[in-house]
């Protein structure tokens, strides 16, 4: 392992650990889901994205604290499931939403290997999901070989310099994969949504990508 890679895994491991400790005490009842980090912005920048959904949605990376989930199901009404490769963090995230009272499926899964990608218009990718450019762009390849023309690919990147402690930045690399259709600041500028489209995916799944939106 590389000093940068490290850096980067030592920086999602401390946030893991962080959000851990707020999910705990979310169970608890001693905080309100309001208190977490950077909510009002998560409140924004899930606005954003939600507008953009097409069908049933799936949020890879979705933490002990799924905040992003709860947000486009209680906030717009989507349909989404969330799918956690950490299943300390798959236990205590289904515990928070019994505590907020949030319908919503978690299962157990890597992003890497996972099989159900095929199933939903639309698949979003949280910005820790896969924290160094190496398990990111092998998600990539793993969407990339179930998903349609017509599916609606949204992720996070960081605007931050990439000096190796933050995370990877997208562009470089996902045009490897797929076209940017369109890239939405978020989180105070900090970070990037974009939106791809998948030229190279199986056609015979379904129609183009102009034909759903």
């Amino acid at each position: 392992m590389n000093f940068k890679t490290w850096l980067r895994e030592t920086a999602s491991e401390e946030d893991y650990n962080e959000e851990l400790a707020y999910a705990q005490r979310l169970i608890q009842q001693e905080v309100r889901i309001e208190g977490f980090g950077y909510y009002e912005d998560y409140v924004k920048t899930v606005a954003k994205e939600a507008g953009l959904i097409k069908g049933k949605c799936i949020f890879v990376g979705s933490g002990p604290v799924p905040l992003t989930p709860i947000l486009l199901k209680k906030n717009h009404g989507i349909d989404v499931d969330a799918l956690e490769y950490n299943a300390q963090a798959v236990d205590i995230s289904k515990r928070v939403l019994e505590v907020l009272q949030v319908p919503i499926r978690v299962m157990l899964g890597d992003a890497i290997t996972f099989k159900g990608f095929g199933g939903y218009g639309t698949i979003m990718l949280a910005l820790e999901a896969g924290p160094t450019e190496g398990t990111k762009t092998a998600i990539f390849e793993n969407i990339r070989s179930q998903a349609s023309p017509r599916t609606i690919i949204i992720i996070r990147g960081s605007n931050l310099e990439d000096t190796g402690e933050g995370f990877p930045h997208v562009e470089g690399y996902v045009d490897r994969y797929f076209k940017v259709l369109a890239k939405i600041p978020v989180f105070s500028n900090l970070s990037t949504t974009y939106i791809l489209h998948c030229e190279m995916c199986p056609a015979e799944k379904a129609q183009t990508y102009a034909q759903v939106v």
